[in-house]
């Protein structure tokens, strides 16, 4: 690991981190608060691997930066936040999701990296085999019911929510998401994000 002391080139460290991450397939990007400094881990196929570390004067600057682009607000430093923001790379556009959580040494960053046209993607291109998908059209087809999709962290539960949307969206359907928080944005559907500050929760809708 490399020790880097950020002063006026945060957003060209951001930058260059998110590339890096994106060029090594990572799925998340964890800013993690030590002591002295910032650890910085990427998660690739589902495993945590150490990158670099950040000097203790830069931390503070570094998680306002993050907080900013995402639309958290800054001065909260008590209580979990989560946001978004769009980074542009390669002619795509990622979606960096972003989740701020309180600890002893500050805020933790987790920066879960997510390419649009990898999301929105056909069913039957996910890796079911035949019996698999023809469940999976009937489950998601069915007039009434509920579906269940579970896993771990980068598992692609993300991955293939969204592509059962973009199989049953359609003129004739009225659909309506609430999500935490909205990862894509899509077309001809009402998508709708928790709020805990204003008790829009799950519970409540």
């Amino acid at each position: 690991m490399v020790d880097f002391t950020l002063r006026a080139g945060e957003n060209d460290w951001l930058n260059r981190l998110l590339t890096d991450a994106i060029g090594k397939r990572a799925s998340d990007i964890h800013l993690e608060p030590q002591r002295e400094g910032i650890k910085v881990r990427f998660r690739i196929d589902g495993m945590l691997y150490d990158v670099e570390r950040v000097n203790l004067d830069s931390v503070e600057s570094i998680t306002s930066r993050i907080k900013v682009l995402a639309g958290l607000d800054i001065t909260e430093h008590r209580l979990p936040q989560d946001g978004h923001f769009e980074f542009n790379y390669d002619v795509r556009i990622y979606n960096i999701r972003v989740s701020a959580f309180p600890t002893i040494y500050g805020e933790s960053i987790v920066m879960r990296i997510l390419n649009r046209e990898d999301i929105l993607i056909d069913i039957s291109e996910l890796g079911f085999d035949e019996n698999q998908h023809k469940t999976m059209l009937k489950l998601i087809n069915d007039p009434y019911g509920m579906v269940l999709i579970t896993g771990p962290s980068g598992s692609g539960k993300t991955t293939l929510l969204y592509s059962i949307l973009n199989s049953v969206k359609k003129e004739t359907n009225n659909i309506i998401t609430i999500e935490d928080p909205v990862e894509v944005q899509m077309e001809e559907i009402r998508q709708t994000q928790v709020n805990e500050a204003t008790a829009f929760t799950f519970a409540r809708l």
